[in-house]
């Protein structure tokens, strides 16, 4: 990675780079982070995941989450758009771990986040491991296809409208923020076209918190 990105810094491309993907957070160093900010990274996700331990351990990620912490208020203060990836219903997860992650975005200098309700997609651990579970869960009758940005099952332990509203609420505390959302505009106006990235944010923040208001 830094050969890479120190080819890119000597030849002066002067390139726009975007990580939309997420990087491994806990391994992104200062200097490191700096080499792709020289380089002209100017957005990076990170996969956080989970903020429980718990959690972590159980989708065999056990990510640092200080360590991914600091990172993200590292790449923040040298001006890289931080977005965040979480992912809330994990099989058996409790309403006090789901809380714990959306306050790890929440206290985060993420920019933007996504809240992810769980999808246990055919063919994974995670899909066999809970297959009743999956054909019973009233979210899955008459739905034929996977999406990351609709929940169809609830693998957790609390009940499907409390995990919907945590997901719903989770959006309004995040992007209703008064500091976030100058710090998103002054981030995005910085680049090329931003205000159309701030545009659908916000689009899709509105979207999600009105289908989970009147889900039945």
């Amino acid at each position: 990675t830094e050969q890479i990105l120190n080819l890119l810094i000597e030849k002066n491309y002067k390139l726009n780079l975007a990580f939309p993907n997420g990087l491994r957070s806990d391994i992104l160093d200062k200097e490191l982070i700096l080499k792709f900010k020289r380089a002209g990274t100017i957005f990076i996700s990170f996969a956080i995941e989970t903020g429980s331990l718990n959690q972590q351990r159980m989708i065999k990620k056990r990510l640092d989450l200080k360590k991914a912490k600091n990172a993200i208020e590292i790449a923040a203060n040298m001006g890289i758009i931080c977005n965040g990836f979480f992912m809330l219903g994990f099989p058996n997860e409790t309403r006090e771990e789901i809380e714990t992650t959306i306050t790890f975005a929440l206290k985060s200098k993420l920019h933007t986040a996504y809240f992810f309700i769980v999808n246990p997609f055919k063919g994974t651990e995670l899909h066999t491991k809970n297959i009743d579970k999956i054909e019973n869960d009233p979210l899955s009758k008459n739905y034929n296809g996977y999406s990351y940005f609709t929940g169809r099952f609830n693998l957790s332990s609390i009940p499907t409208q409390e995990l919907l509203k945590l997901q719903r609420e989770a959006y309004i505390k995040f992007y209703f923020n008064p500091l976030r959302i100058v710090r998103i505009g002054l981030a995005y106006s910085k680049i090329k076209g931003g205000l159309k990235y701030i545009f659908y944010y916000w689009l899709r923040t509105i979207q999600i918190v009105v289908e989970r208001s009147i889900k039945k």
